[in-house]
């Protein structure tokens, strides 16, 4: 039921801002007014009871997925082609830059050692390969 209400107060408040930004302020972004509407939702404390917890499925489900539907409805496929190179090496070089952040956000919060896990120890028959990796691996833990 949470959800419903969600949804509803995420419907009126689309649909409010719609009819503010169409009748009063024309001047302004649709989106900046549905900001303020959300922003004066938030603060009020009675609604957020109603309100389900933030969920990234719920998010990617309702939010994000329509939006990039439609978004790709109007785009025109010449569009698209003329920036090809552009939006491929941002993508790539996003992806590059995301997993080399993730990888070394992991390393340093959790303060694992990758030094003993290709170093061929194998602890459980108390044998190694390479005593120097090993033993350093032993003292890290």
């Amino acid at each position: 039921m949470q959800v419903v209400i969600f949804i509803g107060f995420i419907v009126f408040a689309v649909a409010f801002a719609t009819i503010i930004q169409q009748r009063f302020l024309k001047r302004i972004s649709v989106n900046y007014i549905a900001m303020a509407i959300g922003a004066a939702i938030a603060l009020v404390p009675q609604t957020n009871s109603l309100i389900e917890d933030f969920s990234s499925e719920l998010f990617m489900g309702l939010i994000v997925a329509p939006l990039l539907f439609f978004e790709g409805q109007r785009t025109r496929l010449y569009n698209v082609l003329r920036s090809w190179g552009a939006i491929v090496g941002l993508t790539v070089i996003m992806i590059i830059l995301a997993t080399i952040t993730a990888g070394f956000g992991i390393y340093f919060s959790m303060g694992l050692s990758t030094t003993g896990f290709y170093s061929g120890c194998n602890f459980n028959a108390n044998r190694c390969y390479s005593n120097r990796i090993c033993n350093t691996w032993i003292e890290a833990a």
